[in-house]
């Protein structure tokens, strides 16, 4: 049996949708190293499409199996668990990386700031960080857009019932 949260989605939903979007993540990690974009380091802003993208399919779930109702604290709260998750297995990711790959944790060293104190672990800790907070600015859009796409379609139905 599921382990289903207060909010009627199953902790289990949550984990393959942040492992969705870590892998998304992951495969535009290689992509940049294909294209060699790795030095590029402000280019993983882009992720943020990607968490984007994770918390709106956790919140448009939320939203089907609650019915047409979504309150503001318990879908945060979701967003929240969803990115938290997505940036722990992403932050995993990246440490075991940069313990096998010298070029870049050097070239992380030498074009950040701080960069001569990073370690993987740090560089890591980091990631994870940056992963909460933008996923944190990332889901209020995310619900204000839900809450503008409903009020569209309540006022489009009352418009048709007036007809």
């Amino acid at each position: 049996m599921e382990k289903s949260l207060q909010s009627g989605i199953s902790v289990l939903h949550i984990c393959k949708t942040s492992l969705l979007t870590v892998a998304g993540m992951i495969s535009f990690f290689f992509l940049m190293g294909l294209l060699n974009l790795h030095s590029v380091l402000e280019l993983r802003f882009i992720n943020s499409l990607f968490i984007f993208f994770g918390v709106r399919h956790i919140l448009m779930h939320y939203q089907t199996t609650k019915g047409s109702i979504i309150k503001f604290h318990p879908a945060m709260m979701l967003g929240f668990l969803t990115v938290f998750v997505t940036s722990a297995f992403f932050s995993a990711f990246i440490f075991i990386y940069l313990n096998n790959d010298i070029y870049l944790m050097t070239v992380i060293k030498l074009t950040q700031p701080f960069g001569a104190y990073l370690s993987p672990a740090s560089s890591a800790m980091v990631i994870f960080l940056e992963g909460i907070t933008s996923g944190a600015i990332v889901a209020i859009p995310v619900l204000r857009t839900m809450k503008r796409e409903r009020i569209a379609l309540a006022t489009e139905s009352v418009s048709q019932l007036a007809n």
